[in-house]
């Protein structure tokens, strides 16, 4: 028995992942792996969702919110007896991690790539290359049509690359979305496929509806049944050469023997298209847990303060989740075994610029820090992205006139 149909019988005894191939996928496969049509009609998948621009606004507002986000190993030290935490920038990983990730993409565009296939797909795949020393050197993202996470015989997870190709556990970064396994990312598009059907059959329908097929701007009524098929074409391409189209606009129109001209106006509230619209956003950002507001329907956005709420809801419940799932893997897949074992160094996004909220919030927050000791004043100015000034570094715990530092000398002055 093959690797492939020995792992595929092992993962389905272990209801781990499903049981099927690649080259010969069975229908229930393509369901599963979000395809499919539903009660609309709609094939819904993970490919063509993204032609919703409630979906499209949805992946892009995470990707390339994750994307901008500093990220970067951070080292734990002990100095002087106290515990410091800086950027690790001398570790190996870091231009790989915060500067450029692949030979020819930057760190900005290989975390976009990556989180937009997790929010489609639930799973997102780059190969890890590396030096002869293990460390890693660069990563190339896969499709995640391409690859199959399976279980070898001697329970090894190992992942298969367009049938052919098996990259080691360790060797293949792998940002899991929704998951019922903890191995592979169940789909969020195929989840929810009939509500993403509704939705795109209605901005099918839209389309048509205002477009030649359904929407017929007037009648012209005459007086008696034109039975000459030809004298009616006449009498419409007529009408519409002297009044049709953008340059005949607000023209003066003529009628003759007797004929009415019948406007069909329709408006889009009486469609009730406006509605399913609202709708459908609603369901998109229950979806992949987004303020409604951020996919720009502002009705529940009733005040500034109120906006800016729901905003930094989005940074803690929203983007710190996914950052806290890359955070692991880079230290999962990037550290030395010898390292994971000291267990001082930490990869980390910095949320603190999209979380700290207005100027007079911040100046509040700043305030009671500085003066319980917890924020020096060089602390504060590099949370702003200000220079630092000589002797900011005190910890002042009135301000003005004591420090941490001080208390200290007094007790060691004391104490001898």
């Amino acid at each position: 028995m093959s690797l492939f149909k020995t792992a595929a019988v092992i993962r389905y005894r272990n209801s781990v992942l499903p049981e099927t191939g690649i080259k010969s996928p069975l229908q229930w496969f393509l369901e599963w792996a979000g395809g499919g049509k539903t009660a609309s009609g709609i094939d819904i998948n993970p490919e063509n969702a993204i032609s919703l621009t409630t979906v499209f606004n949805a992946i892009t507002l995470i990707s390339e919110g994750m994307a901008m986000m500093p990220f970067a190993p951070h080292i734990e030290e002990n100095i002087n007896g106290r515990v410091n935490k800086r950027i690790y920038k001398e570790h190996f990983s870091y231009p790989l991690v915060a500067r450029r990730s692949h030979p020819y993409i930057s760190s900005y565009n290989f975390r976009k790539v990556m989180f937009a296939w997790a929010c489609r797909y639930d799973d997102a795949y780059a190969f890890i290359s590396r030096k002869g020393s293990g460390n890693a050197i660069s990563m190339y993202p896969i499709h995640p049509n391409r690859v199959v996470p399976m279980i070898t015989p001697d329970r090894r997870l190992i992942y298969e690359i367009d049938g052919k190709e098996k990259i080691d556990y360790i060797n293949m970064f792998h940002i899991v979305g929704y998951t019922n396994n903890g191995i592979t990312g169940s789909s969020r598009v195929h989840l929810a496929k009939e509500a993403l059907g509704k939705a795109m059959a209605a901005q099918q329908f839209g389309a048509k509806f205002f477009g030649k097929g359904m929407n017929v701007s007037g009648f012209v009524k005459t007086p008696k049944l034109l039975k000459d098929k030809d004298a009616v074409d006449r009498l419409k391409q007529s009408f519409i050469k002297a009044h049709g189209g953008q340059n005949n606009q607000f023209g003066i129109g003529v009628l003759e023997d007797g004929a009415d001209w019948i406007s069909n106006e329709v408006d889009p509230e009486k469609a009730q298209l406006n509605e399913t619209i609202k709708v459908d956003g609603l369901m998109v950002a229950q979806l992949f847990n987004i303020p409604l507001t951020m996919l720009k329907f502002l009705e529940r956005g009733t005040a500034y303060a109120n906006v800016e709420q729901l905003a930094i809801q989005f940074v803690k419940y929203t983007m710190v989740p996914w950052g806290v799932n890359w955070e692991q893997e880079c230290w999962e897949k990037l550290l030395t075994e010898r390292e994971k074992e000291q267990d001082k160094i930490r990869y980390k996004f910095n949320f603190n610029g999209l979380l700290r909220g207005d100027t007079q919030t911040r100046a509040q927050f700043y305030n009671i820090l500085s003066k319980c000791g917890a924020y020096s004043p060089n602390r504060i100015l590099e949370l702003e992205d200000e220079n630092g000034y000589e002797g900011g570094d005190v910890h002042p715990l009135s301000p003005g006139t004591t420090t941490i530092e001080q208390l200290e000398n007094e007790t060691q002055n004391t104490t001898s």
